[in-house]
């Protein structure tokens, strides 16, 4: 096939990537708000679980300009190689500080050390404090909804019985059953979950 022929095929795909990723994220922002994770559900997804759905559409949205860009690439390489004109060497400039420059701010948040907000004594308030660096307070916070049991017990070291027993939940229940499923059908709540962790931990 002709990179003629790719180009409204991947032009739709982005198109559809963007209105994917703009409806899970006005889902994230408005229905299903921060902190109502334990309470609130969209087709019996969390808003942890929505929360990775938006993440894998902008990967897949990222995957199709990328290859928008290569399928242009040629015409990219030859805007840049034409004479230069008055003020071209300026455009060319400030294109690459302006690329930097994002590429600084995507990077940023991955190298800046993590902070916790943690309620004021005195005036209610929420106050910035360098998180505690404990695995076993990690691992609680990393179990969420699509997590499956088997997944919980390699995180944290908690054995499946014990989880079971501990959440009264049926014996014969498979280490395969997915947190969110087994919210659904028995009212299992994530943070009860962690709970158990935390004393099995303790």
């Amino acid at each position: 096939m002709k990179r003629s022929n790719l180009n409204l095929p991947i032009d739709i795909l982005a198109f559809i990537g963007l209105i994917l990723l703009l409806g899970s994220g006005l889902l994230v922002r408005y229905i299903l708000p921060p902190g109502s994770g334990e309470n609130l559900s969209v087709w019996a997804l969390t808003r942890h679980e929505w929360g990775e759905i938006h993440f894998w559409i902008a990967a897949f949205l990222t995957t199709v300009i990328t290859v928008h860009l290569v399928l242009h690439w040629r015409w990219i390489v030859s805007v840049i190689q034409n004479k230069p004109r008055e003020g071209s060497g300026m455009r060319v400039a400030l294109g690459s500080i302006g690329f930097i420059v994002l590429l600084i701010i995507a990077v940023a948040p991955f190298l800046t050390p993590r902070e916790q907000l943690t309620p004021s004594a005195t005036g209610g308030k929420e106050t910035r404090t360098f998180p505690d660096k404990s695995k076993a307070s990690e691992e609680q916070e990393s179990i969420r909804g699509s997590m499956t049991l088997e997944d919980v017990k390699r995180s944290t070291g908690v054995p499946v019985k014990y989880l079971l027993k501990r959440l009264d939940l049926p014996e014969n229940t498979s280490p395969g059953q997915k947190l969110g499923q087994l919210s659904k059908k028995y009212g299992l709540r994530i943070e009860d979950v962690r709970k158990v962790v935390m004393l099995y931990q303790e």
